[in-house]
């Protein structure tokens, strides 16, 4: 697996995402985020069940590659004036939000 880390203030070096087999280039390799507790801290799923939250708890938590991308362009001409509109974007991936990640410490 190639894998890259969060770096900056506040971060662990912690793998977020990389290239897995059987997933798609650019997938979230992290914890699972279940809230923050009463003590205040964050809290993570457990997700192979041996009582400790290690990296073997991490899940593929999505692909930063868009699921479907659009264009729309529109061209309006009349005598002496032209009006010309052109949108584009992509949807369906998931951010990884690094600057919050550094701002919560």
């Amino acid at each position: 697996m190639t894998k890259w880390t969060a770096q900056g203030g506040g971060q662990t070096g912690a793998t977020i995402n990389g290239v897995l087999n059987g997933h798609p280039i650019g997938s979230f390799y992290m914890l699972d985020f279940t809230g923050i507790g009463p003590d205040g801290q964050n809290q993570f799923a457990d997700t192979n069940g041996d009582g400790s939250i290690l990296d073997k708890d991490r899940i593929v938590a999505g692909s930063a590659l868009p699921d479907y991308i659009y264009a729309f362009y529109f061209n309006l001409k009349y005598k002496n004036f032209d009006f010309v509109a052109n949108f584009n974007g992509a949807g369906g991936n998931k951010i990884y939000n690094h600057v919050a990640m550094t701002l919560f410490k």
